[in-house]
């Protein structure tokens, strides 16, 4: 299975970064990863 990089730019965006990755977190697909910037 291929696998899939996610991109958060968290540069003053901090607020919305828990609701980012909570998100993430609820995905029915888990062959992935995170890159925080």
């Amino acid at each position: 299975m291929m696998k899939i990089s996610v991109c958060i730019p968290a540069y003053k965006n901090a607020e919305y970064l828990e609701r980012n990755l909570g998100a993430l977190a609820t995905q029915t697909l888990k062959d992935f990863e995170v890159i925080l910037s």
